[in-house]
Order: structure tokens, then sequence, then C-alpha cells
């Protein structure tokens, strides 16, 4: 093909294959190419980025899962729900506001407090100009200070999850948690799963002989049903070396329709416990013969 004509089009050059004017099967194949590999960089790019951010921080799966909704725009607040028409209004729950991702984790009064209530080596400010993922990069840097430090695990994922659960609280089961108690939730919550890993670490340093028959961890579960109320009490506890407890955990639920199901939920708890442990060899047990058989 001949030089294009002038005033046909505005021919950019934006490959070296171009610099004519001069268009062929050459110079497109070239140029595509050359788009692609800029596409793959790219992508290559923001996958790094996500596994730094995301993936591979020191942190509960459940709370990983949790920030990449987050990141995504993938969380039900308010202004995407109006959004979907699936509500008439996108107010905060705390203070009326429109309630956007943003507002909800840093810009609303309720959240500021939270924020402050932590004590961070460098002050943690959020400012309005600021998207999530820019404050989310801060927050990555940011090191809690004694008494709340938690060395390698980062105590942000756990703020923005008790946030989000006091928010769902009041909206779903009419419960208000104050700033403090939401901080205070965080910091049981990561310590708690943070002892586990430690637990786990240690063991593994030390070699200590597997529990019973290729299992590193036995957890034994039970459960109390209270016919006339339909609700039941679980709670399941993590054992090495067959007797030397890890930790002990419960929880109440209702509409239980009975005993054998109420074992059945004890343990099924146990398990998603396990699982958010990251629990790789666990021998389960129960007292209810007929839930093992």
């Amino acid at each position: 093909m001949g030089p294009i004509p002038e005033g046909e089009c505005n021919l950019k050059k934006t490959s070296k294959y171009a610099y004519s004017g001069t268009y062929s099967t050459k110079t497109g194949y070239h140029s595509s190419m050359e788009k692609r590999a800029e596409t793959e960089t790219t992508t290559t790019h923001l996958s790094q980025e996500w596994m730094k951010e995301v993936w591979t921080i020191q942190t509960a799966p459940k709370l990983k899962l949790f920030i990449w909704k987050i990141k995504h725009r993938a969380l039900p607040v308010g202004n995407r729900l109006e959004a979907r028409q699936i509500t008439i209004e996108a107010k905060c729950i705390h203070c009326d506001g429109e309630e956007t991702i943003n507002h909800l984790f840093f810009h609303c009064p309720y959240a500021k407090k939270v924020w402050e209530l932590i004590l961070f080596s460098g002050e943690f400010t959020p400012s309005p100009q600021n998207n999530f993922d820019v404050e989310w990069k801060k927050l990555l840097q940011a090191v809690t200070l004694p008494p709340v430090g938690m060395g390698i695990c980062p105590l942000a994922p756990w703020i923005l999850w008790s946030i989000w659960s006091a928010r769902n609280q009041k909206i779903f089961q009419k419960r208000s948690f104050s700033e403090q108690e939401t901080v205070t939730k965080a910091i049981v919550d990561a310590k708690e799963w943070l002892e586990a890993q430690t637990v786990a670490l240690t063991s593994q340093h030390k070699k200590h002989p597997q529990v019973r028959d290729g299992f590193e961890v036995i957890c034994r579960s039970d459960a109390a049903w209270k016919q006339e109320h339909k609700a039941a009490g679980l709670a399941w506890s993590f054992y090495q070396n067959q007797n030397e407890k890890i930790s002990s955990h419960n929880q109440s639920t209702t509409f239980v329709i009975s005993s054998l199901v109420a074992e059945g939920l004890a343990i099924r708890a146990a398990m998603e416990h396990a699982i958010s442990l990251q629990m790789r060899s666990v021998l389960f047990e129960s007292d209810s013969l007929q839930l093992v058989t």
C-alpha cells in the first residue's frame, strides 16, 4: 500500500514501525505485538501488587478475601446497593451520610474515632481525596505500637473487619457497639489468630511427634441442646500430643431441632475454625457415637 493521503486520517506514531506513515501487514503486526507486550507488562505489575497487598499479607484467609472484595468494589455498602436498586437510599447507619466504602471505613465519625484509638508509629489520618487503595497502602506500612503491637501481623485488616461487623450487627441485629469495643474485638481476634499460628509454627520447628495416626492436631467438639428454646451451645478445643490443650472456643446458635444436629453443628464449626487457622492435619473427635457412625 502507498502513503496515506494527508487529511484522511491522523496517524499517531505509536510504533517504531509506523514512523513513515505507511501501513502494511508487517507494520500492523508489529504494532499489535507492541500493544500486547505493554498490556502483559501492566497485567504482571497489577498481579504483583495484588500478591503484595492482599494474598501474601499475614492475616486470616477470610480477611484476605474481604480485602479483595473491598478493592474490587464488591462489598454491598449503601451506594452499591442503591446503584443496583436493591435499596432506595444509601445512608450510613452511624451518621446518615452517604455510605460508600471510603465513608464507612475511613470518613464516618465512627470510623475516625476507631482509627484514633489505635496507636501507630506515625499518625494515620485518612484524606478525603484518597481512595481505598491509597489508604490501604498507608495502613500496610503503618506499625502499631505496644501494647497492641502485632509484629508481622498487620492489625488493619482486623480493624476493617470489626468496623464491617459492627455495621452489620447494628443493621441486622439492632446491636450497637462503641468504638472502643470495636477496637478491642479487632485486637482480641488478631492476637487469637496470631497465637494459633505461633503454636503451629513452634510445633513444626521443634518437630513434635505426630499426635495420632499421622495427625498433628486433635480437635474435640461437644454441644449442649435446650429443647424448650431450640437453642444450642457449641464448644471445641484443639490439642497437641493428645492432652496438651492449644486453645478452646465456643459459640451459641438457635433454631436447632435436635441434640444430634447440635453435635453436627459443633463439629462443623470446629472444622471451619481449623480451616481459618490453616491447619493441615487434624483429627476430629466427638462424643456422639451416632454422629461419628
